[in-house]
């Protein structure tokens, strides 16, 4: 498999903190990796560095070849990894279809003047920029959806449109912090449909999540972080029966891969080997 994301020796300190020590991992292109562990793990940190919010202590960083240690956020955003927040950060007074274009703001080239006048060139860019949104809008299904204010909108569907936001910057690597978050038992189905169809089209996914069963239902590989350090890796049976995992973070092995029922079969049936 072509190799998208390398970490390697990845370090972290806030003052004397070590938050993250000499971690490292590899992510394939077109796969859904997993980074999972207790509160304080370090997950989040390790996201934060990777869309430059946060400068590294030490290791190195490489994105499709590039490195990209201690790079901006913003041309790390340039580069194709994109993220998705914990909490929603949506503009509430915009449709949905309204934020799927804001989305696209990054692809357009005609500036400030074509747009007043309305040149031609403006027209034909917009043209496409609509097209483009409609094609996010059926991605994410919601084109029914599309000219509800995103304030009125389900809270399972508010977390879609954030995904679809990210999806309209066209993204190689997508990061996603804890999408299932306040999610019922159905959206959170849809959501791991939804991750399984971006795969499945290319796009690469690292998922940190709390929900062990979104984890081992859409998970190709699983790395688990404690206390800085990485802790196990593996697919998610490995993961599930691994002694240390078990007794480090997921406790009395509750969180085993459940049997599969229906809409584990539908979610894992574009899963590769």
């Amino acid at each position: 498999m072509t190799e998208c994301l390398k970490i390697d020796d990845l370090t972290v300190r806030f003052g004397g903190l070590v938050a993250v020590n000499k971690f490292s991992m590899s992510v394939n292109q077109g796969e859904i990796l997993s980074l999972i562990g207790p509160n304080g793990a370090g997950k989040t940190t390790v996201l934060n560095l990777l869309t430059g919010f946060i400068p590294p202590s030490g290791g190195r960083v490489t994105y499709r070849g590039e490195d990209i240690t201690g790079a901006s956020a913003a041309r790390i955003a340039l580069t194709g990894l994109r993220r998705t927040f914990q909490q929603n950060s949506l503009m509430f007074d915009l449709s949905v279809k309204e934020n799927i274009r804001a989305g696209l703001h990054t692809r357009s080239r005609t500036g400030l003047l074509a747009s007043l006048f309305n040149t031609p060139a403006y027209r034909r860019e917009n043209a496409a920029l609509d097209a483009e949104a409609d094609q996010v809008l059926e991605a994410i299904s919601m084109t029914r959806q599309q000219d509800i204010m995103a304030r009125n909108l389900p809270f399972g569907d508010q977390r879609k449109l954030g995904i679809g936001i990210a999806m309209a910057a066209q993204p190689k690597l997508l990061l996603m912090d804890e999408p299932a978050a306040g999610l019922n038992p159905e959206e959170s189905f849809q959501l791991t449909r939804l991750m399984v169809q971006l795969r499945d089209s290319g796009v690469t996914i690292i998922l940190v999540e709390h929900d062990m069963k979104v984890v081992m239902s859409v998970s190709d590989r699983i790395v688990v972080l404690s206390r800085g350090e990485k802790l196990a890796e593996g697919n998610a049976q490995e993961i599930s029966t691994n002694t240390e995992v078990l007794r480090s973070y997921l406790g009395d092995g509750s969180w085993n891969t459940p049997a599969e029922d229906d809409g584990d079969k539908q979610i894992r049936g574009g899963e590769r080997p």
